[in-house]
């Protein structure tokens, strides 16, 4: 037996060659685990500059998520920023624990799975925490947003934190906020909500928040590299009063607003629910941290 298993032959490994130099900074730390805030300070760029680098990599190197660079550069990667992703080798002896770690979690995997099956079959009824695989920045050349989730203190208990925070030019020509991309399962169940609740900290500030559904996307945005949500889709607004911890619970559809009449007002259909957007309504700086978010 060979004492070494060659990963990712030098034949099938791209040539990286192919990103700009910041393209292949982005690329570096995406597999070092970094998120997109923390490449934004590194980088010392927006965050939307990040998003935008991210990308144009992705579709240079032909992926679609980050699971999927994972699986296709992790292995093989030598730590450079550029260059072609050059061939590591594995001993045996480090391959054995590694599988048996693999088989290991496999079977925690299984057991979990169950578990969160069953409670996600009571959460429909019972209301459940929602889980987004993403929070993405949003902001043009003169407004910008930063966002960022940690855990917090919140009056003696440990809560997983969402805030936003940056300047609104102007609520006419500008815009930013916050997009929150939901996983599958939180979705399924955010199509069939009756209400949605969260706790928060206002600033003073007012806030859209916006239930886009797949009838008020229209364009493409290179940031994200998916369809953009339009402004004018079914919200409510929320007022906020500055230092002082709230709870909002919005029912569905009866608290829902569409803000530009004008434009015509279409029907409400939950099941084509798409995301959950927060957007800041007055000009000027803002900062709103929300947690514990739920669905009923």
């Amino acid at each position: 037996m060979q004492e070494t298993e060659l990963i990712n032959a030098e034949a099938d490994s791209p040539d990286l060659s192919v990103l700009t130099k910041q393209e292949q900074e982005v690329f570096k730390f995406l597999l070092e685990g970094k998120s997109s805030n923390e490449i934004s300070g590194l980088m010392d760029i927006s965050g939307g500059t990040v998003n935008y680098h991210r990308y144009n990599l992705y579709k240079k190197l032909g992926i679609h998520s980050i699971n999927e660079l994972y699986n296709k550069y992790l292995p093989a990667y030598d730590g450079s920023a550029g260059g072609k992703i050059k061939p590591r080798m594995l001993s045996v002896k480090t391959l054995l624990p590694a599988v048996l770690i693999i088989i290991a979690a496999a079977f925690f995997a299984v057991i979990a799975a169950l578990v969160w099956s069953k409670s996600a079959d009571t959460a429909k009824t019972s209301g459940t925490d929602v889980v987004f695989d993403f929070w993405f920045a949003m902001g043009d050349e003169k407004s910008h947003s930063l966002v960022t989730r940690q855990m917090e203190n919140i009056n003696g208990k440990e809560e997983l934190v969402v805030s936003i925070s940056g300047i609104l030019e102007s609520n006419d020509i500008t815009y930013s906020g916050v997009y929150g991309r939901p996983n599958p399962r939180t979705l399924e169940a955010m199509r069939e909500m009756k209400s949605i609740s969260f706790s928060f900290l206002g600033d003073g500030n007012r806030y859209y928040i916006c239930f886009p559904t797949i009838e008020t996307i229209v364009y493409k945005n290179p940031y994200i590299g998916k369809d953009e949500i339009y402004g004018e889709h079914w919200l409510k607004i929320l007022e906020t009063e500055k230092g002082v911890i709230s709870n909002i619970n919005i029912r569905i559809p009866d608290d829902l607003i569409w803000l530009n009449e004008e434009s015509g007002k279409p029907s409400f259909n939950l099941k084509n629910l798409n995301c959950f957007q927060i957007q800041p309504i007055d000009p000027g700086s803002y900062h709103l941290k929300w947690w514990d978010i739920r669905i009923k």
